[in-house]
């Protein structure tokens, strides 16, 4: 698909698009005057998107609303001739095959029209063209450079190289790492450590995992080498340093297919016919990488690639594509390429077997019988989301992960998507605490996560029939609860949707 689009885009193939694009001009010596002519603001023209002014004054950095405003001075915007850029910075994949796409979606929903003109592999550009504007241009680059005038670059991926206080994260999709291996290879599933001290170098032979008398041989793709951030946390400070190195994922696809002892490491997004080993946990817990468990980020190899976003206001033309980012037809077309959005998959109760098997065998760990019996009357006949909320290693706000989840889904409530619905915000610990402890702290996570969502601290406002607040405390966990890192995973706080009941 990526091929496809460079094609076509090398080609100037033009399609249906809808943005009104603005422009930022030189920043030069203007003065605003207000309708009554009671405020004047002088200073230098940063920024004018069609609605605000961005001036710089002898106070700092000032956004004025336009609305009411008389502009005087050379250097006032002149709006029949506006144009707006903005970069999307950052390399591979991100930029050459979903950001392409991403707006040539966007142009067939919006009615207006795309055209680019990409230059190789390594920079995107993209003209956009409304047929009340001259020529407006949406720029992509392949490096990390800064060096793109009167533009706030977005960065992909990677985190930018000036100071990242500058800029504030933002999910954009979710992926995993697959650990695949030779289809007669008879160990199926590594723990993490295993899986760290092959890529390490200290377990050298299969026979050291109870497998046969073959040397490990480990491939990787230069892709993924190149860009750290595709590698999980979990894995450690793993630079690869010990894999052989092939050009793309499907090379260490085809080439472990067909070589007995080697083990390779690629992208959920490229996987095909592979053989996938699974990833056992201490207490004998197996992840498979399916897209409600990278998604739920309960696979523990999964990743998130992440925009990182100027802290200065946006414009409104990249306010309105970055909202359109989150909406489902956004997550759709991230799909088709392999990306896992963050639009939910849901579950049945019904199919969350090795859940139910834990919450069991956790009643023997500090469980309350009482509890399970509680959560599976009122959660039931519903559905979980693979929305999954979590905090910091403090505990004392939203990780970046689950703050974009928040942002969509209060932007999923408002244009309608669970109006027949009723969310529970479901909160769960881990065991350290007695049972009622364990609730009240679930129950505490679940307020917050609404908080984040219907952006009020007064919950009491939020219609039960809309959302409510529940919690089980520890009797369903996700993981082990024999580590730090497995004890966070179980402090969350889950949604769960029902049909709403009808108004009496």
């Amino acid at each position: 698909m990526g091929t496809f689009f460079r094609k076509c885009f090398a080609c100037w193939m033009t399609c249906a698009f809808a943005f009104c694009w603005m422009a930022p001009v030189a920043a030069q010596e203007i003065s605003l005057v207000s309708a009554e002519g009671r405020l004047e603001i002088k200073g230098r023209l940063l920024h004018f998107d069609g609605a605000d002014y961005r001036i710089q004054t002898e106070f700092g950095a000032l956004t004025v609303r336009g609305e009411g405003m008389t502009c005087t001075g050379w250097e006032c915007p002149k709006l029949d001739q506006l144009v707006e850029q903005f970069a999307f910075v950052g390399r591979g994949e991100l930029v050459t095959d979903l950001m392409p796409l991403l707006i040539q979606t966007y142009a067939l929903a919006s009615d207006q029209m795309a055209m680019g003109n990409p230059h190789g592999d390594t920079r995107l550009t993209m003209h956009i063209q409304d047929k009340d504007l001259d020529a407006v241009a949406l720029v992509g680059l392949s490096d990390t450079s800064t060096s793109v005038d009167t533009i706030n670059p977005i960065y992909l991926g990677d985190a930018p190289d000036a100071p990242i206080e500058e800029f504030r994260s933002t999910l954009l999709a979710r992926g995993a790492l697959l650990p695949i291996s030779h289809p007669d290879n008879p160990i199926k599933h590594l723990t993490i450590a295993q899986l760290t001290q092959i890529l390490d170098g200290e377990i050298i032979n299969w026979s050291d995992l109870g497998g046969p008398n073959l040397p490990i041989s480990v491939y990787v793709s230069r892709d993924l080498v190149s860009h750290n951030y595709q590698i999980p946390k979990i894995l450690g400070p793993n630079d690869l340093s010990f894999a052989l190195r092939m050009d793309k994922d499907a090379d260490v696809e085809r080439l472990v297919a067909t070589r007995q002892g080697a083990i390779g490491l690629i992208r959920y997004r490229h996987h095909t016919d592979s053989h996938i080993m699974t990833i056992r946990t201490q207490c004998n817990w197996e992840f498979r990488p399916t897209r409600f468990n990278i998604q739920s980020a309960e696979y523990p190899l999964s990743f998130a690639y992440e925009m990182y976003l100027p802290r200065t206001r946006m414009t409104k033309v990249q306010r309105r594509f970055m909202n359109w980012l989150k909406s489902e037809p956004a997550q759709k077309a991230m799909a088709k390429q392999g990306f896992v959005g963050v639009w939910p998959s849901s579950q049945r109760i019904a199919d969350q077997g090795n859940r139910l098997r834990h919450a069991i065998e956790g009643l023997s760990n500090g469980g309350s019988v009482g509890e399970l019996k509680r959560m599976m009357s009122m959660l039931g006949d519903g559905k979980r989301l693979s929305t999954t909320f979590r905090y910091n290693a403090t505990g004392d706000s939203l990780d970046a992960t689950s703050l974009g989840y928040a942002s969509m889904l209060s932007q999923a409530i408002s244009d309608g998507h669970f109006a027949d619905k009723t969310l529970f915000f479901v909160g769960f610990t881990d065991n350290r605490q007695g049972n009622g402890a364990a609730v009240s702290a679930g129950l505490k996570r679940a307020k917050l996560v609404m908080e984040h969502v219907f952006d009020t601290p007064y919950l009491e406002e939020v219609d039960e029939a809309i959302a409510q607040p529940v919690s089980f405390g520890n009797v369903a966990p996700v993981s082990c609860n024999s580590s730090p890192q497995e004890r966070a995973m179980n402090w969350r706080v889950e949604l769960w949707v029902k049909d709403r009941e009808p108004s009496k």
